[in-house]
């Protein structure tokens, strides 16, 4: 009397029609600084994260894969999708990703723009929201336990001093546990894998360096992620 039998069918989908869905999201630092860091050519004007995105992106959509999309957030004091979509009219934005390789053009040109400060909270909080809104409109939401989020987080040095965003703002702590909260978020949506990868264009100053490396990898550590450092110049 302790035992049960259940006999019945599983209906699964057919293995042809699934797709695993891959999001990028590129999360590139656009402060003042930058314009030392990593300078536009001199012949083409095209800076080097301007090319290392634009590569990235056009490998992964070269052939047209199903469910791959990419988003661009440029961030300085403030931050800033520049592939936010408006599908249904509405005047707000219904997904902050995109497969249209002109739009990803036209957003990867507006990195090359540089003004302001460093500010890492405003940067993850518009990851969050994108990341977030992407989670709740997906109209397969069985789909999300196959998908893939990556963020690239891509920085020149250290985050300014944020007064507005309290004690814990632009702190170690502060940023690594706004990131813990994004791998939370995705977690709570099952999805099938997060992860926050972090590169640091090196300034040459290696006092200042090593704090900003510092950060960066811890960055990548509390996001399951890797850590990159690229000294000045070097192509990304």
């Amino acid at each position: 009397d302790d035992k049960l039998e259940i006999r019945g069918d599983i209906c699964t989908r057919d293995p042809e029609t699934l797709v695993f869905p891959l999001y990028v999201l590129f999360v590139i630092d656009g402060s003042i600084s930058m314009e030392a860091t990593d300078p536009p050519d001199p012949v083409t004007g095209v800076t080097g994260r301007e090319r290392a995105v634009r590569s990235t992106w056009e490998q992964l959509l070269e052939d047209g894969p199903e469910g791959v999309r990419v988003g661009i957030v440029r961030f300085s004091s403030q931050a800033q999708s520049r592939t936010a979509t408006d599908l249904d009219g509405d005047g707000f934005a219904d997904t902050y990703f995109t497969a249209d390789m002109t739009r990803l053009d036209t957003a990867t040109q507006a990195l090359r723009i540089t003004d302001r400060t460093t500010n890492y909270i405003n940067a993850i909080s518009e990851a969050y929201f994108e990341i977030r809104t992407e989670l709740i409109n997906t109209e397969d939401q069985a789909s999300l336990p196959l998908s893939k989020f990556v963020v690239v987080f891509l920085s020149d040095g250290l985050p300014d001093v944020d007064a507005s965003a309290g004690a814990r703002g632009n702190t170690f702590d502060g940023i690594t546990e706004a990131i813990e909260t994004l791998q939370e978020l995705t977690d709570q949506f099952r999805v099938g894998s997060f992860e926050f990868h972090t590169a640091f264009i090196s300034s040459g100053q290696d006092a200042f360096d090593k704090q900003a490396q510092d950060l960066l990898a811890g960055m990548a550590q509390a996001g399951g992620g890797t850590f990159r450092n690229f000294s000045n110049g070097e192509e990304l």
